[in-house]
């Protein structure tokens, strides 16, 4: 209803909620203005994901410091592999 109408999410009211509630479960949902501001806010829905892989600050810097220690440990594997003579793909060529 909100995209038909070519509403963002800032110009979405509890008026407006409550004539949505009307049209789709007959009946107004009485949330306030400061209540609808808060579930629409996008940081506050980013934060609010923390599970494994979510978005977070925390868990996206949990993931980034997962990353950077695979890419570490990867980097100094493949090294170890070239200066040892074993870094070779199937075919036999060096990598």
């Amino acid at each position: 209803m909100a995209l038909e109408q070519g509403k963002k999410a800032s110009d979405i009211d509890s008026s407006f909620v409550d004539l949505a509630a009307r049209e789709y479960i007959g009946e107004p949902l009485n949330l306030g203005d400061d209540e609808i501001r808060r579930v629409l806010d996008p940081l506050r829905a980013v934060k609010a994901r923390t599970l494994i892989g979510g978005t977070a600050p925390e868990e996206v810097q949990r993931q980034v410091r997962l990353c950077s220690n695979l890419l570490k440990r990867d980097t100094e594997a493949l090294a170890h592999k070239r200066k040892t003579g074993r870094g070779r793909d199937q075919t036999g060529r060096r990598y």
